[in-house]
């Protein structure tokens, strides 16, 4: 970053290496930029950062490129993201079967604290995956590929849902099980072509696929980074080291309810498929994304809104386990939100 070009509005510490959400503001004053440096900001991976492309879109809709107006555009997307989050958590939670005050669980999640402190796509994400969700419990289909589209162009993550949609539906072919509330294929296929069109234009505006450079980042050997986060915490030369620590406990303890929940849980296949799938994938992340709860906690977001809902549908879950969880999100994201 060069803090000489950077617009005044951008305020630069000294000796910081920055973070995504500056990526997101230059994106949103340069949607479909084919420059690698604008604003005194250069991306370190270009087709990387601009798939995510929806948040910033949002941004530049309501701001018309004025950089102060950008800056502050990113916090009132986010904030009324979160409003969002709340009410669809509600819906889905009254669709479990529990009461609709069990919704803020999903909007008490940490990644959705940092998201709103770090300026991120996660709540954006978050909104439109949810939508997707409800809209498939309610057989919705052409609102749910539309809503599942847009989370996918918000961040590509998402799609989890779309893959584990299609397994599920291949899945039933298979068995010759025709069950009402399978939805068809291509409620999960349209998210996945559109994505690919985009990462295609990303690959020919910048010469790179997006996803392969994804996995320069995130990817690593199975559970060494992991690893690596819990031998730094236990080291407890900081508080910080604490934090870390007890985040890394809460998500294995977390893994465990939700896997001992899979089968007694109502919600849909797909996003217990999906939930599984997601799983699988976090002892692959690398060491840059275990170094710090900024990385592990957004790679987290898919992962944890679907555990949260194969609980919610689960009617073995106690309400008293229920109550212990809704706590121990919320202090972990008004820390979060205080402290990103």
């Amino acid at each position: 970053m060069n803090a000489a070009q950077a617009p005044p509005s951008l305020y630069i510490r000294h000796n910081s290496y920055g973070f995504d959400g500056v990526g997101f503001y230059r994106i949103s004053l340069e949607p479909f930029t084919n420059k690698k440096t604008g604003y005194g900001i250069t991306f370190d991976l270009p087709a990387f950062r601009l798939q995510r492309i929806v948040y910033p879109l949002l941004v530049r809709a309501v701001t018309d490129k004025n950089p102060k107006a950008v800056a502050w555009g990113l916090i009132a997307w986010n904030l009324a993201g979160m409003v969002g989050l709340g009410l669809l958590g509600a819906l889905l939670a009254r669709d479990s079967g529990r009461d609709p005050i069990w919704g803020l669980t999903l909007s008490l999640l940490p990644p959705f604290a940092l998201s709103l402190g770090l300026d991120t796509a996660e709540i954006i994400a978050g909104v439109f995956l949810l939508s997707g969700l409800l809209f498939l419990r309610r057989r919705r289909y052409v609102w749910a590929s539309a809503a599942l589209t847009v989370a996918a162009l918000t961040r590509e993550t998402t799609l989890v849902v779309s893959i584990a949609g299609v397994l599920v539906w291949l899945w039933n072919r298979v068995r010759h099980s025709e069950k009402k509330d399978t939805a068809p294929p291509w409620t999960f296929l349209v998210p996945m072509i559109v994505q690919g069109a985009w990462e295609i234009v990303l690959w020919a505006r910048w010469g790179k696929i997006p996803l392969s450079q994804a996995k320069l980042v995130d990817q690593g050997a199975p559970f060494l980074g992991f690893y690596r986060a819990v031998r730094d915490a236990l080291r407890f030369k900081t508080a910080l080291n604490v934090f870390h620590l007890v985040l890394l406990i809460t998500i294995v303890f977390f893994t465990v309810m939700v896997a001992r929940e899979l089968r007694h849980s109502l919600s849909p296949l797909h996003e217990r498929v999906a939930w599984v799938f997601t799983a699988v994938a976090m002892p692959f992340y690398s060491g840059g994304i275990w170094f710090h709860h900024w990385g592990y906690m957004r790679a987290l977001s898919e992962f944890l809104v679907l555990g949260v809902l194969i609980v919610l549908g689960s009617k073995r879950a106690a309400t008293h386990r229920l109550w212990f969880w809704v706590v121990v999100w919320a202090s972990i994201a008004i820390q979060l939100a205080l402290y990103p």
